[in-house]
């Protein structure tokens, strides 16, 4: 009868500290031998502590005894199995087992491993979307700023202009006008990358083959890192057409092989693939997918890597792991804002010393027939 029974069921004898039976549940879920059912101790079923630190030897006898004592109950608890030692997450209900004379405890188990993993997606999930939320709220405020003082810029630089004119003949004011025309030029840089990051930069998306895109782009990236760097591009011939801005996929490229090239200062190689990709309802890969068709465009390094508390920040706008004047900070969140406003996304993967993989998913382009 209790070989029928869905969950896993034990009889412990609380005095003599042995199972007195066990159906055939228990025994697979477990990993135990029929035959040795009543040579089975608690302690080669459990470890020293639970997941949570608590000593595991003292939380089963206080929930014995509470069970003895007519209670039922009920509790999560990580259990290992006999044969190999894997962890087990159960969920466990504790009933006395009336027993003339006898300490007898019904011990019912149910593994909860997959209500485990959807609580820790669930959870990574909240995280994800907090950290957009919060991003958005940075953006919309990034935006409004920019806009203003690109607006006061551009008054700055006519007047810069007329200036410019009228001291013609005098090379020392000139060159004064000129250095403050140059960072009025580079304010309107830091302009523009603050609506990238904001999501509000004016894009002319077009159909974009990316094999035929790679091959200038890898002239100019080669260029850029120099000859201490191999570079490898792979895009398959099969790859899906993208739809996305030209000129901001090239920029957001090289700012990704730019900082690529950063984190390997002793040298090693670059990797750039693309692969065609199709999201599902449910993925939690990033709280900005949404389900359908994507060009996946991998920048892969071998550098330096990132650890966990750094990767929650890097699309954060003005912060950086460098050194003050080496960068403004703002690198992937143009990348992260680009693909966001293109109807794409992007996911990073990076630990210390093993490497950085930035991935732009941006949306399939299906010529019209």
């Amino acid at each position: 009868m209790l070989d029928a029974a869905p969950e896993a069921i034990t009889i412990f004898d609380a005095d003599r500290g042995t199972y007195e039976l066990a159906n055939r549940k228990a025994l697979e879920m477990f990993g135990i031998p029929r035959t040795a059912v009543t040579t089975v101790r608690p302690a080669d079923l459990r470890p020293p502590r639970q997941p949570d630190g608590r000593d595991s030897d003292e939380l089963i006898r206080a929930n014995v005894e509470r069970a003895l004592a007519g209670e039922t109950v009920s509790f999560e608890w990580t259990a290992v199995r006999y044969d190999d030692g894997r962890p087990v997450p159960c969920e466990v209900r504790l009933v006395r087992f009336p027993a003339e004379g006898r300490n007898l405890v019904r011990v019912s188990v149910v593994g909860i491993g997959e209500r485990l993993a959807q609580r820790e997606r669930e959870r990574e999930l909240s995280a994800q979307l907090q950290h957009a939320r919060r991003l958005e709220a940075v953006g919309t405020f990034t935006g409004g700023v920019a806009h203003d003082f690109n607006n006061l810029l551009q008054v700055i630089r006519g007047n810069l202009e007329l200036l410019q004119m009228e001291v013609r003949g005098d090379p020392d004011a000139y060159s004064l006008v000129d250095a403050s025309m140059y960072a009025a030029d580079r304010g309107a840089v830091l302009t523009r990358e603050l609506l990238a990051f904001a999501r509000q930069q004016p894009l002319t998306p077009v159909t974009i083959d990316l094999r035929s895109e790679m091959d200038d782009l890898t002239l100019l990236i080669a260029r850029t890192m120099g000859e201490e760097l191999a570079l490898r591009v792979d895009v398959p011939e099969d790859v899906w057409l993208l739809h996305a801005d030209r000129a901001q996929l090239q920029n957001a490229l090289l700012n990704l092989a730019l900082n690529a090239h950063e984190a390997m200062p002793g040298g090693g190689t670059l990797r750039i693939t693309a692969e065609n990709a199709t999201v599902d309802v449910g993925d939690s890969r990033s709280a900005d997918m949404v389900p359908g068709d994507y060009v996946a465009i991998a920048v892969s390094d071998e550098g330096t890597g990132m650890d966990a508390d750094v990767l929650p920040h890097i699309f954060e706008p003005f912060w950086t792991t460098k050194d003050v004047g080496e960068g403004s900070g703002l690198g992937l969140s143009m990348v992260h804002g680009f693909a966001g406003q293109s109807g794409g996304f992007v996911t990073v993967r990076s630990a210390v010393g093993r490497g950085t993989t930035v991935r732009i998913f941006l949306p399939r382009r299906i010529p019209v027939a």
